[in-house]
């Protein structure tokens, strides 16, 4: 999920009101690249639109220039478009130039502080931030951001569950998945999605989704399809929900 995409989608004024909840749900599952591939049926199930008013909307949302069609296409009968979010960049801001301009300006007399005075740092201090064989460890979060796969952010926009991601991406980046087998996840869990709403309106329990490094661990994507995965209705088929 990208929340400058979500951010910027929630900011603009769209009709029909069909369109932007649509954009609103494209946006909850792209990742960095802002690109979104799951089938008609996912956006069907995540909005409760149905399949008429999901594909004029995306169509609308196409004549406005808000998504594109990259040319690409996924899934295992190659079905699913995939587009992208022209989310534009932060403009920028005069910050950085006004930040220039007093670092140019005449410098001023540094004020004397005596050694016994309370703003001057004591030794220990300054041996402590100035020691070479200290070195200070980059946080934990964005080591693990900068050391994840760079198809992790794929496949996570695409699970349902956003839980314990440090482990996800552990466990994505020992998988190493090339971009074919994230393809095959991504349509694995686009079914697995479709299949629980069938259960549901069957009145049939649903279990929990799996936390996604158990999910991943247990190559969950070869599951075998839902044997009751035939009864749902074609606007939910979602091996042929593409555009």
């Amino acid at each position: 999920m990208s929340n400058s995409a979500l951010d910027w989608a929630f900011s603009l004024k769209l009709k029909p009101s069909s369109a932007k909840f649509v954009l609103l749900a494209m946006a909850d599952r792209v990742g960095e690249a802002l690109r979104f591939f799951q089938s008609i049926s996912t956006l069907i199930e995540r909005t409760g639109l149905d399949r008429k008013t999901v594909i004029n909307a995306v169509k609308v949302l196409q004549e406005l220039g808000i998504i594109t069609d990259t040319g690409d296409r996924v899934g295992r009968t190659k079905s699913i478009t995939v587009y992208k979010l022209n989310v534009p960049s932060s403009p920028q801001n005069g910050t950085a130039k006004q930040s220039q301009n007093r670092d140019n300006s005449t410098p001023k007399a540094v004020p004397f502080f005596p050694a016994s005075s309370p703003a001057f740092p004591s030794k220990q201090s300054q041996k402590r931030d100035t020691d070479p064989n200290r070195t200070q460890s980059t946080p934990k979060k964005r080591r693990m951001r900068n050391d994840a796969h760079p198809l992790f952010e794929l496949w996570y926009a695409a699970y349902p569950l956003k839980k314990s991601r440090a482990a996800a991406s552990k466990a994505f980046s020992k998988l190493n998945p090339d971009e074919s087998l994230v393809h095959a996840m991504i349509e694995a869990i686009d079914r697995q999605i479709g299949e629980r709403e069938a259960k549901r309106r069957r009145d049939v329990f649903v279990p929990q989704w799996k936390h996604p490094a158990t999910w991943l661990n247990g190559e969950c994507w070869l599951d075998e399809p839902d044997a009751g995965h035939g009864n749902l209705p074609p606007e939910s088929n979602y091996w042929e929900g593409g555009i």
